[in-house]
């Protein structure tokens, strides 16, 4: 006697095989996105988050510096980006590397 699955089961199984590949395509970064290239940049030039005591912050010391134009205070080396790459990810995303501005109480 061949075993039959129900129908909620074959939904299930459907769903999971569908929703994987396109979870896996959701997690992976965009390589072409500049402004993805630009924290892919400043990770290879040793930035991290967490790093900022050490001068190797990954936003204060190396991402808020390159989209803003400003050198570091704090001499830290800054990874070479063209500044086409920049000015394509202040066109994407021109908040992107800003601080978040907490919304009012009340």
């Amino acid at each position: 006697m061949p075993h039959e699955w129900s129908s909620k089961t074959a939904f299930c199984v459907l769903a999971a095989a569908l929703a994987g590949p396109l979870y896996a395509q959701a997690a992976k970064p965009d390589a072409n996105n500049p402004c993805t290239q630009i924290e892919s940049a400043c990770k290879s030039a040793g930035f991290h988050e967490g790093g900022s005591k050490e001068g190797k912050g990954l936003w204060s010391d190396c991402i808020d510096p390159v989209m803003k134009g400003h050198p570091v205070s704090n001499g830290a080396k800054l990874p070479g980006i063209d500044d086409k790459v920049v000015a394509a990810c202040r066109a994407k995303a021109p908040t992107w590397g800003e601080p978040t501005k907490a919304k009012p109480k009340g």
